[in-house]
């Protein structure tokens, strides 16, 4: 299980966003299975999930991405507007074979 907290300099989300975790390379005898979260403009808290809710992820390396829009992409191909600095990179996941749990916190600079 894979769960944590967004924040923006200490402070909560300034809207509601995901995180997405993209398999680089996953551990023997496991097959890559990308995961997701949301997270509310509230708290920032989120639980991984990829099949089922909740379910975690497949232990490997993940690359992070994540969203919080000040406005979205427009369905025309317009470009959003972020309120993630377009620089940042949040770290990347490693997920071993015999964890349970695993804590994921990120704190965006502005």
């Amino acid at each position: 299980k894979v769960e944590g907290k967004v924040t923006f300099d200490g402070a909560p989300p300034p809207a509601d966003g995901a995180v997405y975790f993209a398999p680089e390379k996953p551990a023997p005898g496991f097959k890559a299975r990308p995961a997701f979260a949301t997270f509310s403009k509230g708290d920032g808290t989120f639980v991984a999930g990829s099949v089922k809710t909740d379910d975690g992820l497949v232990p490997g390396t993940y690359r992070v991405t994540i969203e919080c829009w000040k406005e979205q992409p427009g369905r025309d191909g317009t470009p959003g507007k972020s309120h993630i600095p377009e620089a940042y990179s949040p770290p990347e996941l490693d997920v071993q074979p015999n964890a349970d749990f695993i804590r994921y916190d990120v704190d965006i600079p502005r």
